[in-house]
C-alpha cells in the first residue's frame, strides 16, 4: 500500500490547476500576496480619491440591500465555479486511487 504523502501526492496531480500542480500554485499565491494586501490597503492610502472609493463601497451596499444580489445571482455564480473547479478534475485517476485503499 502507498504511504500517505503518495496518496496525497496522485490527490493533487488528479486536480489539474493550469498544469501547474501544487508548488505551482502554492507559488502564484505567495506571489500575489502582496498585491492582495496592497489593494486592501489601496483606499486608504489613497487620500485623493478617497470619497469616490467610499460612495462605492455604499452603493454596493445599496445593491445588496435592494436584493440585487438575491440568492439566484449568488447561487449561479457559486454553480459556476464549482462546475470549472469540477472540470479540471481527473475522475480515472481519483478511482485509481479509491481502489488502493483496503475495504474493511
Amino acid at each position: 500500500m502507498d504511504s500517505a504523502k503518495e496518496i496525497a501526492k496522485e490527490m493533487l496531480d488528479a486536480i489539474d490547476v493550469d498544469s501547474s500542480g501544487f508548488w505551482g500554485a502554492f507559488g502564484k499565491g505567495l506571489v500575489s500576496f502582496p498585491v492582495t494586501l496592497t489593494y486592501l490597503g489601496y483606499d486608504f492610502i489613497d487620500t485623493d480619491h478617497r470619497r469616490e472609493n467610499q460612495d462605492d463601497k455604499f452603493r454596493v451596499a445599496k445593491l445588496i440591500k435592494q436584493g440585487v444580489f438575491n440568492h439566484e445571482v449568488i447561487g449561479k455564480v457559486i454553480r459556476v465555479s464549482l462546475n470549472d473547479f469540477a472540470s479540471r478534475i481527473n475522475m480515472e485517476k481519483i478511482e485509481t486511487i479509491i481502489k488502493k485503499f483496503p475495504v474493511h
